[in-house]
C-alpha cells in the first residue's frame, strides 16, 4: 500500500494591496467582481500528483495539473481558498487561505457651502 504525501503551500499572488490580521489576507479592490491568481508550490514528483482541486468557499472553480487558478470573488466579505492534490491513490488534506474582501463605502453626510 502506497502512503499519500502532500505538502501545498499557498500563496495569493495580488495586483492590489495586501495586509495580514487575524489570520486573514485582506484584498481591497476598488470594484467587484475582482480576479485574482491564486498561487501554491507543487508536491513532489514522487507524490504522483496528476491534478489538484481548488475551492473557493465550498464550490469547486478548478481543477488545474499546474500550480496556479484563477479566482474571480463577486462579493465583499470573508471567504475561504482550499487546494488539495489527487493522485492515484487518493486525496490530500486542504490547504486553507482565509481572504477578507473589502470594497470602498460610498462617502456619507454630502453637503454643498
Amino acid at each position: 500500500m502506497k502512503k499519500i504525501l502532500f505538502g501545498l503551500v499557498l500563496a495569493f499572488t495580488l495586483l492590489s494591496s495586501i495586509s495580514c490580521k487575524d489570520a486573514f489576507v485582506t484584498v481591497y479592490a476598488q470594484t467587484l467582481p475582482v480576479t485574482k491568481t491564486l498561487a501554491w508550490n507543487a508536491n513532489a514528483t514522487s507524490e504522483g500528483v496528476i491534478n489538484y482541486t481548488v475551492r473557493l468557499d465550498t464550490v469547486v472553480i478548478g481543477n488545474p495539473t499546474g500550480t496556479t487558478q484563477q479566482v474571480t470573488i463577486n462579493t465583499a466579505g470573508p471567504h475561504v481558498l482550499t487546494v488539495t492534490a489527487t493522485n492515484q491513490w487518493g486525496t490530500s488534506p486542504p490547504a486553507t487561505l482565509n481572504i477578507n474582501v473589502v470594497i470602498p463605502t460610498a462617502p456619507q453626510n454630502l453637503n454643498i457651502q
